[in-house]
């Protein structure tokens, strides 16, 4: 019914569906594809909240694609994940995304990442990545640019409905027609923790907290006078209410979709300084490069400028840089580990001395 429900449900349109690169609809799994039509029959508005690594990421993509040409998309997401979210969206989106447009227009200006509070929004930009710290700092821009497709990963970051991060962010998603909360773990503790993600993206069915403390957080007096609303009641009935607007599948049930785990083993080359930490947490040694360094600190010091002392101690950098790299290929002789071991300890006698 209107009062208990979402709006009414919305067909997943075929010429919509182009929207979607070929390639990234392709890549979905059916349990990915089903999230993508949940939210496009609930009119973009709704939460993501399958467990972790059952690919939200790219369920969200897939979304956002859907509705094109609502772009420019804000994405909101903790620090950590922002360079995460642009590999992800020139992945799917970008040259690898195998699209006619994308190949074409894809170019490394459409994601804006605002690292800092100085950080300047390109107009031309068809993505801004911003993290929940700094929504304060750029909200005002946002609203006047009325961005229209919102995104909000870990969106149980918005559980306290008093925190200023909450009272910035909810505005712009109020104001978005499209708006898709992502989380694994929706309610970390009580029913209180739902209530923003449940008001905003369906604020007809959710729209008092007062009236939804009263009807599922079990109130109770509190200190001086206020009311406790750690509690929780009438859960059954708000299960049912919840899975009206949210999607929520545990791994175990996607199990038998899942592609099977593969570990595989990526090599690296190492920087100079960081070869030098490798090896002397490896072999306990202080390495004979650190030594020669030294070694040559002390004769920059006293020398005369004479060039011949200076192409010794180069000569030297040389061979020492050599016989690191031959232990950090593994062709070093052990008569070559036991050298290195006695530079090691000529080293250490010199720098107590």
């Amino acid at each position: 019914d209107g009062n208990n429900g979402p709006p009414c449900l919305t067909p997943f349109l075929p010429q919509h569906k182009n929207n979607i690169p070929p390639a990234l609809w392709r890549g979905l799994m059916d349990f990915q594809q089903e999230a993508v039509k949940f939210a496009v029959e609930r009119q973009g508005r709704c939460i993501v909240g399958d467990e972790m690594g059952l690919g939200k990421s790219v369920t969200a993509i897939a979304i956002a694609a859907y509705y094109r040409p609502l772009w420019p998309v804000l994405l909101v997401c903790p620090s950590s994940m922002r360079h995460v979210w642009k590999g992800e969206l020139k992945k799917w989106l970008g040259p690898e995304g195998n699209s006619k447009y994308h190949r074409s227009h894809w170019k490394e200006r459409n994601v804006c990442i605002l690292s800092s509070g100085k950080a300047v929004m390109d107009p031309l930009a068809l993505f801004y990545i911003v993290s929940y710290d700094l929504v304060e700092t750029f909200s005002r821009e946002f609203l006047r640019k009325r961005i229209k497709v919102v995104v909000c990963d870990e969106s149980h970051y918005l559980k306290n409905h008093k925190a200023r991060r909450t009272l910035n962010l909810v505005p712009l998603l109020r104001q978005a027609p499209v708006c898709v909360m992502l989380t694994g773990t929706p309610a970390l503790s009580r029913p209180l923790d739902l209530f923003t993600q449940l008001n905003v993206v369906c604020p007809a069915a959710f729209p008092s907290l007062r009236r939804f403390a009263f009807r599922y957080c079990d109130p109770k007096p509190g200190f001086q006078g206020t009311l406790s609303l750690k509690g929780a009641t009438n859960l059954k009935e708000l299960h049912v209410r919840i899975h009206k607007i949210m999607i929520r599948r545990k791994k175990l049930d996607a199990l038998p979709l899942l592609s099977k785990k593969f570990r595989a083993c990526k090599f690296v080359k190492p920087s100079w300084k960081y070869a030098e930490r490798i090896l002397a947490a490896d072999n306990g040694v202080l390495l004979q490069a650190s030594y020669i360094r030294s070694q040559s600190k002390k004769k920059s010091k006293t020398s005369t400028g004479a060039s011949g002392g200076r192409e010794s101690i180069q000569e030297r950098h040389n061979a020492a840089k050599e016989s690191i790299e031959k232990v950090a290929s593994g062709k070093a002789t052990g008569e070559e580990r036991a050298a290195l071991m006695q530079v090691h300890g000529s080293s250490q006698k010199n720098t107590s001395e």
